[in-house]
């Protein structure tokens, strides 16, 4: 009698899915997996200082910047991201009290929950013209963020998104926006002037 082949075959699927997202890697301070035919990168060196995400590791793009990749990293001053990359994760840099440069690349469409909270030394970013959403808590506690321009397409601020920002004098509202959370601007002792749509 033959044996049944829907346990063999339902081992391969299982497997073949598994494989399509390898283990860690490590380049230089960065640490990356391959999934689906591009890299995420998923941690950092927590004494990294300055740090280039390169485009391309192997051959494949780097398209994503994974949940808390840079938290904590503490001397972190610098990140410079290739414009390859798409998605940035939440707290992504979450508590990275020296950073005071990073760029954001066009086609990055969300700045997720956390992912630039308590970023003390941040004094000004620009964002990208593909952004939509800006998260829950994004920015909170960057105490010394004085200025930033959210862009035209802009269409939502997440509960306390700008929160505890005590330099922040004055912002625009991008004439798209249909929501802004509860508390996006508390704590924001300096800001003299919010322009609405």
């Amino acid at each position: 009698m033959k044996k049944p082949l829907i346990p063999l075959f339902s081992f391969v699927l299982i497997t073949s899915f598994l494989g399509s997202v390898a283990n860690g890697a490590q380049l230089g301070v960065l640490t990356y997996q391959v999934a689906y035919g591009h890299i995420r990168i998923t941690d950092c060196d927590p004494l990294a200082t300055t740090v280039e995400v390169p485009s391309e590791i192997d051959g494949l793009p780097v398209k994503e910047i994974m949940n808390e990749a840079f938290s904590e990293c503490t001397n972190l001053t610098s990140v410079k991201l290739p414009e390859s990359v798409t998605s940035i994760g939440r707290g992504a840099f979450g508590a990275c009290p020296r950073l005071i440069s990073i760029s954001i690349p066009e086609g990055v469409t969300s700045i997720k929950e956390g992912t630039f909270s308590v970023c003390f030394s941040l004094t000004s970013m620009k964002l990208p013209q593909s952004l939509t959403r800006v998260g829950e808590n994004a920015f909170f506690g960057c105490t010394n963020l004085t200025s930033i321009a959210l862009p035209e397409g802009l269409v939502s601020l997440g509960s306390g998104a700008f929160a505890e920002c005590h330099r922040l004098a004055s912002i625009t509202i991008p004439e798209g926006v249909t929501s802004i959370g509860h508390h996006a601007f508390s704590g924001c002792g300096r800001l003299e002037s919010i322009n609405l749509p």
